[in-house]
């Protein structure tokens, strides 16, 4: 799964938006969890997880990394770097205690579960 694509298909994204989805941004996608519903069967249950969620929380299988996906009213989803219990991914967890940044496949992003990108719906101007 590729989230920018996936969101690009319901919303339009800034490329500051791509850019920091690419680097692991914590999204909050303003659709009444229609992503969650479509792509939660894809997914395997991740049994712990930190990020607060209404419905099981699923990692998917990333065209790179992780995509990490659950649901608060809307659906709220990260690009992880690495898959949930590697090395890699306990790493990255370091990598984010000591800075504060999500860590993404492509980089790192100031947007946390505390501080979310939230992508609201297009307006349509006329």
């Amino acid at each position: 799964m590729d989230p920018v694509r996936q969101i690009s298909k319901l919303r339009t994204l800034s490329p500051n938006q791509i850019e920091q989805i690419r680097n692991g941004a914590y999204v909050i996608l303003k659709d009444n969890g229609a992503l969650y519903q479509k792509f939660r069967s894809i997914g395997v249950t991740r049994v712990l997880c930190e990020h607060v969620s209404e419905l099981p929380v699923y990692d998917i299988s990333g065209t790179i990394g992780n995509v990490l996906i659950g649901i608060k009213t809307h659906t709220w989803l990260q690009w992880e770097h690495s898959k949930c219990c590697s090395l890699s991914h306990a790493c990255d967890w370091t990598r984010f205690m000591w800075s504060g940044l999500n860590q993404g496949p492509y980089g790192q992003s100031i947007y946390t579960d505390k501080n979310p990108l939230l992508i609201e719906k297009n307006k349509i101007i006329f």
